[in-house]
C-alpha cells in the first residue's frame, strides 16, 4: 500500500487549539494575502445533518463560532507518514484574524457547511469614511492616535519629523488616509503580527533567490520595448521667482538585471528611421 504524506492543518480560536471534531470536519481552507488589501482567509467546515443520526442538529457549530472571534491558521508542512511523526515538524502560521462574516449553505443534500470568512487586523482601518483635522501633530503621532481608535497595537513606529499645523482626513478610510501620508513622506505602512507598523523603508538583505522546478513551478517572462524612451523631463514652476524648473534625467536607473543585451532606452533607439 503506497505511503500518503500530507500537511496538517493548524486552526486556533482565540488563542486556543481547535477540537479534533473541527479539524478533522475541514473541508477547505483557503488564505490569500495581498499589498495593498487586507490578508483574508476563508473556512469551510462539514456540516451533516442525517435525523437520527448523531449529531443531527445543523446547528450544533453555533456556539463554536461567532463574529468577532480571533482565529490563527497554518500548516505543518508534513514530510513524515504518521501524524505524530508531523507534530514534531515546525509549524507554518500562515495568518492570524477575525472573523468578519459567517454564512451556511442550505439544500437538497443531508449538508449543510459552514463557511466562516474574515480578516487579518488592518480590516478595521478600512471600516467608514471620516472627515477630520489633526492639528500640531506629526505623522506618527496621527497613526498611533487612529491605532488607539480601533484598538490595534502599535509595532515600529519611527519618528516621522516636524508637526504639522493642520492635517485633514477628507472623507477617506483610515487606511486611506495613512497611506497617503506614509507615501508623501517615503514610509511603509502595514499590520504584521497583529500590529501596526509605520517605518522608513528597510533593506531586505539577501535577494530571494527561487529556482524554476524547484521553488517555483511555473512562471511567465516578457521583455518589451513598449514605452522605453532615452530621457525623460520634468517641470515646474517657482513662483517666487517666476522661472521655470526643468530637470532631464538621460540615463536610466537599471533596477532588474536580465542577460539582455540591450535593456531601457537602449531599445526605444531600435526603430528609429524604419
Amino acid at each position: 500500500m503506497p505511503t500518503t504524506y500530507r500537511a496538517l492543518p493548524i486552526l486556533k480560536i482565540d488563542g486556543q487549539t481547535a477540537p479534533d471534531d473541527i479539524l478533522e470536519n475541514i473541508l477547505q481552507i483557503i488564505v490569500e494575502e495581498s499589498l495593498h488589501r487586507p490578508s483574508l482567509f476563508t473556512l469551510v467546515i462539514r456540516n451533516d445533518y442525517q435525523s437520527g443520526v448523531t449529531q443531527d442538529d445543523p446547528w450544533q457549530r453555533q456556539k463554536q463560532f461567532h463574529i468577532g472571534q480571533k482565529l490563527s491558521i497554518g500548516f505543518t508542512p508534513s514530510l513524515q507518514e504518521t501524524e505524530e511523526e508531523a507534530q514534531d515538524e515546525d509549524q507554518t502560521e500562515l495568518i492570524q484574524g477575525e472573523i468578519t462574516a459567517l454564512e451556511t449553505q442550505f439544500s437538497e443534500q443531508t449538508q449543510a457547511p459552514i463557511i466562516i470568512k474574515g480578516y487579518d487586523v488592518s480590516h478595521r482601518l478600512h471600516r467608514g469614511l471620516h472627515n477630520r483635522s489633526f492639528q500640531n501633530m506629526t505623522d506618527s503621532d496621527v497613526v498611533a492616535k487612529i491605532a488607539e481608535e480601533v484598538q490595534i497595537e502599535l509595532g515600529q513606529i519611527d519618528p516621522s519629523g516636524e508637526p504639522h499645523d493642520y492635517l485633514f482626513q477628507e472623507n477617506q478610510t483610515n487606511m486611506a488616509f495613512l497611506r497617503s501620508r506614509a507615501a508623501r513622506i517615503g514610509f511603509e505602512l502595514f499590520v504584521h503580527d497583529h500590529k501596526l507598523h509605520f517605518r522608513r523603508p528597510q533593506a531586505n538583505g539577501d535577494p530571494l533567490k527561487l529556482t524554476w522546478l524547484k521553488e517555483v513551478r511555473s512562471f511567465h517572462v516578457r521583455v518589451t520595448s513598449t514605452e522605453q524612451v532615452q530621457s525623460v523631463e520634468v517641470r515646474g514652476w517657482d513662483y517666487t521667482s517666476k522661472t521655470p524648473i526643468v530637470a532631464i534625467a538621460q540615463r536610466e536607473q537599471v533596477l532588474t538585471e536580465t542577460d539582455q543585451e540591450t535593456i531601457g532606452s537602449e531599445t526605444s533607439s531600435l526603430f528609429e528611421g524604419m
